[in-house]
């Protein structure tokens, strides 16, 4: 299958820039503290051996963040370089705030500033120079000498678009080793509808594995149904689309200015997967509710006393597979009436025909409700903040919800979903999520429903973790959570 070839060699690239990254890094400090003391026989390796664990994690866990580890970086060394030296140096501070600022035990942590100073400037110079130069050779070495079977790819558009995307995938080595172009087509002229199975079909004569789409004219139900249709054949799919420049989310390293791409390269996740996450989910909401008990007293106590009415509002959702959830947040408005309720459906309807219910301070269309004048002072704070959905940690603990997936709907919203947009029924909902992160109310509904659906056809490990990480800095300013 062409996914299981994709998958491959995204692993293969993981693997071996993963290793490179960590043993890097031990060749510095041991290098640093070289040149700083003469000598590290005699030298006591417990901090060595903390320095080293904690710059390892903070690499790895800064490349997911930056989507560093997956071949598509080696076709656009500008960007790369850009994002491995903004990780190089957020790494750097966060190794100063956390031995020097925090004063972690100095037996655990080089703590010589010259010592750290060397170690830094090497591996930021030897990082960026093995990163870009080497790592794409190696990888293709690797890749030569255990004979992978190629990917062979089906170029769908037209002829302009189709040399423009070429030039792209041809700027990686390891893309001009993998990959053997088997064909191109042009189905500009053919209805929407028919175009779908026209790529189809020449894919299955060619004998392509993966399939290339540039097309400026589908539409989200459009793109979703080429999606679809390509994760039953088991072939990853690259599209191209100025929709994806539209709503802020695209892959950064095959895209152009005026035009987005998005990767849907892997199949589903297999049992282990879903088992392992579920572990991820676990672990990490036990630690939340921990953490956080304090917080979440505090703003129990404060909704308590900002008026009457229950502390937690629970509302009926529809989750994974269409069971229904009972859904908590904290208040964080007065009671509700029937014609809120009403009021909500009426929104909802107009959301659904785009049409928004005001503009922003940017004059931004916003597809939010206004009720501002049914929330309290507490809940003002809360919603900004998104802390009012703290309560849903325990939905993640009891396993009918994820610490990343889509937000749940209420059940009367079901119906104006179409077939596609169920597709995110087929997992489960999240805390934070593709929508929550790149989107909020600045989206129309098809627009935010895409979002979703990329989430469901896209997921991997790496990319909840920067889901999860992304999801700070929104609640931390704020936006669209009024």
């Amino acid at each position: 299958m062409g996914t299981t070839r994709t998958a491959g060699l995204d692993r293969t690239y993981f693997s071996v820039a993963s290793i490179l990254d960590v043993a890097l890094i031990a060749f510095c400090i041991a290098l640093a503290m070289l040149i700083r003391f003469g000598t590290i026989t005699d030298a006591d390796l417990r901090p060595m051996i903390g320095t080293w664990v904690l710059m390892s994690v903070a690499v790895l866990t800064g490349s997911a963040v930056e989507s560093l580890y997956v071949a598509r970086t080696t076709s656009n060394r500008t960007l790369h370089f850009y994002r491995m030296a903004r990780l190089a140096l957020v790494t750097m501070a966060f190794y100063v705030l956390f031995v020097y600022a925090v004063k972690f035990p100095a037996r655990l942590f080089v703590v010589s500033r010259a010592a750290v100073l060397l170690v830094f400037v090497l591996w930021l110079w030897l990082y960026l120079l093995l990163r870009i130069l080497l790592l794409p050779h190696l990888v293709t070495l690797f890749l030569k000498l255990s004979r992978r079977k190629r990917i062979s790819l089906l170029f769908c558009g037209d002829d302009r678009a189709i040399r423009r995307v070429g030039a792209v995938f041809r700027k990686s080595p390891i893309y001009r080793h993998m990959i053997v172009p088997v064909g191109s087509c042009d189905a500009c002229g053919l209805p929407m509808d028919e175009r779908l199975g026209f790529y189809m079909r020449r894919a299955e004569e060619l004998g392509a594995t993966q399939i290339c789409v540039v097309d400026e004219q589908a539409e989200y139900g459009d793109i979703a149904a080429f999606v679809m249709e390509c994760r039953k054949r088991g072939i990853p799919l690259v599209f191209y689309s100025p929709h994806f420049r539209t709503l802020r989310y695209y892959d950064p390293w095959l895209s152009f200015e005026d035009i987005g791409a998005m990767p849907f390269l892997y199949g589903p996740w297999s049992a282990t997967a879903e088992v392992a996450w579920r572990v991820v989910d676990l672990v990490f909401a036990s630690i939340a509710v921990l953490v956080l008990s304090p917080l979440l007293l505090a703003i129990a106590i404060a909704v308590k006393l900002s008026g009457r009415g229950p502390v937690l509002f629970v509302q009926e959702r529809v989750c994974r597979d269409m069971k229904r959830l009972r859904f908590p947040k904290f208040r964080s408005m007065t009671a509700g009436t029937r014609k809120s309720e009403e009021a909500h459906r009426e929104y909802f309807r107009r959301y659904v025909e785009g049409k928004p219910m005001e503009t922003d301070d940017n004059g931004e269309a916003v597809y939010k409700l206004d009720q501002r004048q049914r929330i309290t002072a507490v809940g003002r704070i809360i919603r900004k903040t998104s802390l009012d959905e703290l309560p849903q940690v325990f939905c993640v603990i009891s396993g009918s919800m994820s610490l990343v997936g889509p937000r749940p709907c209420i059940p009367y919203e079901l119906e104006h979903y179409s077939d596609w947009q169920k597709q995110r029924f087929t997992v489960k909902p999240g805390l934070t999520g593709v929508w929550q992160v790149y989107g909020r109310s600045r989206l129309p509904f098809g627009a935010a429903q895409f979002l979703d659906f990329c989430y469901v056809f896209q997921r991997s490990f790496s990319m909840n973790v920067r889901l999860v990480l992304k999801t700070f800095p929104v609640i931390l300013f704020g936006r669209g959570g009024m």
